[in-house]
């Protein structure tokens, strides 16, 4: 992530509060995502999931939390079949967050 966020401009906004299977259970096990919402004090229905893999998009799913499936590349198909919102740019998520 720290080679992925800093070219979006995302890794000041989110730095400290980034979550890794290298530190909790690893996904498809929500575990990891129910922790970050405990530790951030917010409930899993005001989370929002970003990730790039049907893994991922699978534990927002375990976790009943809302999830954008990043596919720059593709249709996202993929990601949509497994229950996440398919996005190919991160304006995208923007918008559909009102920010």
């Amino acid at each position: 992530m720290a080679i992925t966020l800093p070219p979006l401009g995302l890794w000041d906004r989110f730095q400290g509060r980034i979550y890794s299977a290298h530190e909790y259970i690893a996904k498809p096990s929500p575990d990891m995502l129910l922790k970050a919402c405990a530790q951030a004090g917010v409930s899993v229905d005001q989370a929002v999931m970003i990730d790039d893999s049907t893994t991922g998009c699978r534990s927002a799913k375990a976790a009943n939390m809302r999830c954008f499936g990043f596919d720059e590349h593709g249709d996202g198909a993929h990601l949509a079949e497994v229950g996440a919102t398919p996005v190919r740019h991160i304006d995208e998520i923007a918008k559909a967050l009102g920010l």
